[in-house]
């Protein structure tokens, strides 16, 4: 809860433990357990995390997470903000086997359409700062709520 914004969080981290390039099917089955349109509607809801799925990925799991949350009434922050494209990243938020030659943009923020006004800023960190630590670098969103 923000002040009297009362809001739902549904944190992602979809694992390499599927079977290779299935790691998408690990949110849309858990999203299938529940009654997520239900969930969804009831309050405003921020999803959120690496969800291990890029636009540059040859697969059809890009495809269906961009149906899912446009289904759910969802935009990812970055793109917003950014005005880029899926796919035409600028700023990636991981780097394969923690080289910095191998960008992807993999982590996202997807939040009710209805917020993009109170997008303050996105920043996503750098290599240099993040690359000893994680293959990921942060990906931060400021709201300003009314």
């Amino acid at each position: 809860q923000k002040g009297g914004e009362i809001f739902n969080i549904m944190a992602v981290w979809t694992s390499k433990a599927t079977p290779p390039g299935k790691d998408y099917r690990q949110l849309h089955d858990a999203l299938a357990q529940i009654d997520v349109a239900k969930w969804v509607r009831q309050h405003p809801t921020l999803v959120l995390g690496d969800f291990n799925q890029s636009a540059k990925y040859k697969s059809d799991g890009w495809k269906m997470l961009k149906e899912l949350t446009d289904g759910l009434g969802l935009v990812s922050a970055y793109h917003q903000f950014f005005d880029e494209k899926f796919g035409k990243e600028t700023r990636p938020t991981h780097f394969h086997q923690g080289k910095e030659g191998k960008p992807f943009h993999l982590d996202y923020c997807f939040l009710p359409k209805e917020w993009i006004p109170m997008i303050e800023r996105v920043k996503v960190g750098s290599y240099s700062k993040w690359g000893q630590v994680s293959d990921h670098v942060p990906l931060t969103v400021d709201l300003k709520f009314p």
